[in-house]
């Protein structure tokens, strides 16, 4: 998700980086392949990344703060705002289904 006024674009491309990512984690996913996404993640600057686990019915909520991703906490009620993004609400208890 991008913010408006954050997105530089350059040649027909956007150079920006997002402000909001969502990893959901598979079973086949290991704990190296996270770590990667998530320094590359943070090398681009993307201030906030949301990790859904299907196998716990959890998000994990981690913000960047000085070059690494810090957890804010891990989640499987309430709902959820977005760093930048506040007027969206993602209620937890409908993401998962019935």
């Amino acid at each position: 998700m991008f913010l408006a006024g954050t997105i530089i674009e350059k040649d027909g491309l956007i150079h920006s980086p997002p402000q909001l990512v969502v990893e959901v984690l598979s079973p086949s996913n290991t704990r190296r392949e996270r770590e990667e996404k998530l320094a590359d993640y943070a090398s681009l600057g993307v201030p906030e990344v949301w990790v859904f686990s299907s196998k716990d019915r959890t998000v994990e909520v981690l913000q960047l703060e000085n070059g690494r991703y810090r957890s804010i906490g891990v989640f499987a009620e309430g709902v959820l705002t977005p760093l930048h993004f506040p007027n969206v609400q993602v209620r937890i208890s409908e993401i998962w289904p019935g």
